[in-house]
């Protein structure tokens, strides 16, 4: 009896949470109800258009309420201290862009009202208030990551942290059907933390050996199945290449034309060097394993504060070759295997290896992801 009774309340409990799931959806479609009502009011008189453009105006109210509803709900439960304190101030400038648009479609509504009412002059000053308003609401949004690089480096960088440590035992968690203990961060690496990586080596001094790797190379590029699929198309530019001659790093895109890519602490050598292209640190390579889309490699490069300026994709499946590579240029490499699913996957990119500034993207197709 005790049995089934826990049964019941488990399978209850499941029910209830699938439906809060959806509570604020239905919430949002309450609110938005007047707005549908008002939004279809039409006299129909000759004389009325104020009148109907009064009801219309109404309705935005409405309907601003509803889309901005989700930004007063409180952050989830859970989560690190810093990371809920991150999200409560993404929440704040977001509650002050939806009071100020509330407030400038009550001032459009007034300026509705009196133009009906035969006021201009007090209708006028009703619409400078609501476009003021506006403009009022867009910056307080615009402004909120400006004012989170004001607080101290090392808010931040405990925020990034937490983030970093989220979403790395959510990949965890997505990509094994078992509970998995989350994964271990060290904060003293890269820019904002790493997790362990699979393979790692240290830079030595440089090699004279010729050394390459090509853009969407992949060990199964000849199966019959890529025959097959490639037999009636137009022939393609050939792949990008990152490569090492034995004194200079350089990549040579789909056109055949060469630049330079410097080493850290090293003299710059003559060539044509991107400007998007900094002074690389060390080589990483990442490899996820997603159900639907197969394996897929990025090459990345960082600079010298763990940024990644450079991405290399690939579906190879072994880092053997960017092993070489980056053995032969002289700098630290290091191979990450990470499962779940596409989104995950970038979102932990992002994490481990955030961008600064635009990043070149090496691939044979420009719309692959």
């Amino acid at each position: 009896m005790s049995s089934a009774w826990s049964m019941a309340t488990t399978s209850l409990g499941r029910r209830l949470r699938s439906v809060r799931r959806y509570r604020w959806w239905a919430l949002q479609l309450l609110v938005a109800v007047p707005g549908v009502v008002l939004a279809i009011q039409d006299t129909g008189g000759p004389d009325s258009s104020h009148l109907a453009k009064l009801w219309h105006d109404a309705s935005l109210f409405f309907f601003v309420l509803a889309v901005t509803l989700r930004a007063w709900r409180a952050p989830e439960e859970g989560t690190a201290d810093v990371l809920r304190f991150r999200l409560l101030h993404r929440k704040v400038a977001w509650r002050a862009f939806a009071v100020l648009l509330l407030c400038a479609c009550l001032a459009l509504t007034a300026d509705r009202w009196f133009t009906w009412r035969g006021d201009p002059p007090v209708a006028r000053d009703w619409s400078t208030a609501a476009v003021l308003l506006l403009w009022l609401a867009v910056a307080t949004r615009l402004v909120e990551p400006l004012v989170w690089l004001l607080w101290p480096l090392e808010l931040r960088r405990s925020v990034r942290l937490a983030k970093l440590a989220e979403d790395a035992a959510r990949a965890a968690a997505r990509s094994s059907r078992r509970a998995v203990a989350p994964p271990e961060i060290f904060p003293d690496q890269g820019a904002f933390g790493r997790t362990r990586a699979t393979y790692q080596s240290h830079g030595g001094p440089p090699s004279h050996e010729p050394r390459s790797v090509a853009a969407g190379t992949a060990d199964n590029a000849f199966s019959p199945r890529n025959r097959n699929r490639n037999r009636n198309r137009d022939p393609r530019p050939a792949a990008p290449v990152l490569h090492w001659d034995g004194r200079r790093l350089a990549w040579t895109d789909t056109r055949g034309r060469t630049h330079t890519i410097p080493v850290q602490d090293r003299p710059a050598l003559k060539g044509s060097v991107d400007r998007r292209v900094r002074p690389v640190t060390e080589m990483v390579w990442l490899l996820h394993t997603g159900a639907r889309t197969g394996p897929a490699g990025r090459l990345v490069l960082l600079d010298d504060k763990g940024y990644r300026f450079l991405v290399l994709h690939s579906n190879r499946r072994s880092f053997g070759p960017c092993a070489d590579l980056a053995e032969a240029v002289g700098v630290p490499f290091a191979a990450y295997r990470i499962g779940g699913d596409a989104q995950a996957f970038r979102t932990l990119l992002d994490s481990l290896f955030p961008p600064r500034g635009r990043v070149l993207e090496l691939r044979t197709d420009p719309h692959s992801c």
